[in-house]
């Protein structure tokens, strides 16, 4: 019986913790494309600065980032494909998409505005506009596990052809599993630029896209939630949801940021029967930013240091992996209510765009 006993608890152990594991320990991609500088319809202020920022984030996070600002058609098209060529290599690769600058609508179409647009009329721009659902599309082939679509264009129709009323983008079209479309406004409304470096959409998702155990709907839930404060509800941000698993960006909980003392670890209760596995921290320090992957945890970590508390006491292996691809692992010995340190001095010589 007693056999019996540990055989369940085991099964039922086992059982939890593949249930707790989540999406997004593969490679991680990103396109990221800033609009600002138009031709012929003038220049956004904020654009340009919303894909640097962006492109930023994502790298901290472990993307491998494809930063495009004031591009043409052709050089859109083919990010795109890149895009979906990557993410296609692996099944539980993340892709991110992220664009900024002027989008329209036609037909029910959302178009995305190369900054050397001229369209002379609204039936040109098929031929001369990227349009959202070839994104969707590219993404939808590459079969992987996420894909996250951003899309903080929605602002009046700039050009002068464009009908009364014709504002904002409409609503997502096909959309594919596996997936999470944002947009910064509701459909037919339009996004506020805000008074800082980026509109106010971007502006808030930035904030909670780096939050430590925060599941990716919830940062949108909370991104949401404070444009929503931020505009006195003018402004309401639409997002699709198909994804239905769950994915920490920025890793979970379990990685305590350097700056914040580590909470008292509270009293165990004893308990006949079992023995408790001893428990030690660990401190690691990284000269680059990278994904930092240890005991079946997984978070982005900055430069500096962090630490890791409560991991089983005896040999860890901590495996760094860089925006660059370039990743490298050391072993150490946790030792039993003690902290152990490990450090990583991997600095490239030229980072990726």
């Amino acid at each position: 019986m007693k056999r019996w006993s540990v055989l369940v608890m085991f099964a039922l152990t086992l059982a939890s913790i593949l249930a707790a594991q989540t999406v997004g320990s593969g490679p991680r991609y990103a396109l990221v494309i800033g609009n600002g500088n138009y031709v012929e319809l003038g220049k956004l202020k904020n654009p340009v600065n919303a894909a640097t920022d962006m492109a930023a984030a994502l790298k901290a996070l472990g993307f491998k980032v494809d930063l495009l600002t004031d591009g043409d058609l052709a050089r859109m098209e083919d990010a795109v494909i890149r895009l979906g060529t990557n993410l296609a290599q692996s099944a539980d690769s993340t892709g991110f998409f992220f664009y900024a600058g002027h989008g329209v609508q036609s037909g029910g179409v959302n178009y995305l505005i190369p900054a050397d647009a001229r369209i002379a009329s609204e039936t040109f721009l098929e031929t001369k506009a990227l349009a959202a659902q070839s994104v969707l599309d590219t993404l939808q082939q590459s079969r992987n596990a996420l894909n996250v679509v951003v899309l903080d264009a929605c602002r009046d129709n700039p050009f002068s052809w464009s009908r009364s009323g014709s504002r904002g983008l409409s609503v997502v079209g096909g959309q594919p599993p596996g997936s999470i479309v944002a947009y910064a406004t509701s459909a037919g409304r339009v996004a506020q630029d805000g008074t800082g470096r980026n509109g106010v959409f971007t502006q808030e998702l930035l904030k909670h896209l780096k939050t430590p155990g925060l599941e990716i709907k919830d940062v949108f839930n909370r991104t949401g939630k404070d444009v929503g404060t931020a505009t006195s509800g003018q402004q309401v941000p639409a997002v699709y949801n198909q994804f239905f698993d769950s994915a920490y960006l920025a890793g979970t909980s379990n990685f305590t940021a350097a700056s914040s003392p580590a909470p008292a670890a509270p009293a165990k209760a004893p308990s006949f029967g079992a023995v408790q596995a001893a428990t030690g921290n660990l401190s690691i320090t990284l000269a680059t930013a990278g994904t930092v992957s240890v005991a079946g945890l997984s978070a982005a970590v900055p430069a500096g240091t962090v630490p890791v508390n409560d991991l089983a006491a005896g040999s860890q292996t901590v495996t760094v992996r860089y925006a660059d691809g370039k990743s490298e692992s050391r072993t150490v010995m946790v030792p039993a209510g003690g902290t152990a340190n490990v450090a990583f001095a991997y600095a490239p010589s030229a980072k990726p765009v």
